[in-house]
Parts: structure tokens; sequence; C-alpha cells
């Protein structure tokens, strides 16, 4: 595992794309490209479920115990109230909750991240507000978030020196050898 005693070494890496656009399959093939090379990786991610073709809810996985839980589903089919609606979904805040318990556990990694980084945590103070902590103060090489194009310059904002890939302008092998490159430089 790489050493981690001073921060000054961080790097930050944004994965930006429209909905729909392949964010989370893209974390996906990177944790097994980064687990391939023998780094640690911890954090988040937030696969979609789909009924058919049809996204239906979206669930929340902590990267270290592989426990998955529903983050969201659906407004429109969500019959009991809940505490947070945002868009097109309504969140479940135990969720919510747990994911930061999740990342509030991690000490040190090779790599963390954090899926996606949005409104919710930038504009509202809300969802996944210990992995904004993490990449703040915790102990990692690399810092992997996904994030909308609408969201960029807010998150660059508040995380100076973030370093943005478009998924549009990369093809998936090609910044996944670019993120090992930069991990293991």
């Amino acid at each position: 595992m790489y050493s981690m005693e001073s921060s000054i070494d961080r790097v930050q890496i944004a994965i930006s794309g429209l909905k729909g656009s392949g964010k989370t399959s893209f974390l996906l093939a990177l944790w097994e490209a980064l687990e391939d090379e023998g780094l640690s990786v911890s954090g988040i991610l937030s696969p979609a479920v789909y009924d058919g073709r049809r996204k239906v809810a979206i669930e929340m996985v902590d990267l270290e115990s592989g426990d998955r839980r529903v983050l969201a589903r659906l407004a429109a089919d969500v019959e009991t109230p809940v505490d947070l609606c945002f868009g097109d979904w309504a969140f479940f805040t135990e969720t919510i909750t747990w994911g930061n318990e999740c990342l509030s556990k991690i000490e040190s990694t090779d790599v963390l991240i954090l899926d996606e980084i949005g409104p919710l945590e930038l504009e509202l103070g809300q969802g996944l507000q210990a992995g904004l902590d993490q990449l703040t103060g915790g102990r990692y090489r690399l810092g992997v978030m996904t994030v909308r194009p609408k969201c960029v310059n807010q998150l660059v904002t508040k995380f100076p020196g973030t370093k943005v890939y478009s998924l549009i302008s990369w093809q998936r092998d090609a910044l996944i050898k670019e993120i090992l490159r930069i991990v293991l430089a």
C-alpha cells in the first residue's frame, strides 16, 4: 500500500458525464483494474437498477464490504412518504446515513471512490458529506469521483486542483490506463 503520511501527494480526479453516460460502469471497470494492480480501493458506488430498460432505483454499494442498499427509487413509484426528494428520485435517508458511516470508517486507502458527487452534496449540504470530508482530510493517494457536467465548476471550486476527465472525450480503456499511470507514478 502507498505510504500516506503526507497529504501533499494526494490527487483528485473527477469523471464527468451526463446522466446515463456510463460513469458508474466506468468506475466498476476502474475498480477491477486498480485491484488487479494490488491497490486498495474504498468508497461508494451507486449503480442503477433497471426493470427492463427503465431505471427504477439506485443502489449504494460499500466497496470494502460489498454490502448494498437501496439509495433511491423513482418518486412516482414510492408509496410511503420519504424525507428527501430531488428531481425524479425519492432518496432514503437511512441509506445515506449508512453510506456516510461506511465512508467515515475508512482509515486509509490507495484509492477513494465516490459515486456520485452532485447537487445533494454541493448545493444542499446533504448526501455523501463524509465522502467530501474524506476528500479533504482522508488518507488516500487518489480520490476519484463522478460528477455531472453541471456540477463540475462547483466541485472544482470546492476542491481546487481536481483534474476533470470527460467520458465524452476519452475511450474507457485509455482513461483507465491514464488513471493507473497517475496512481502508480
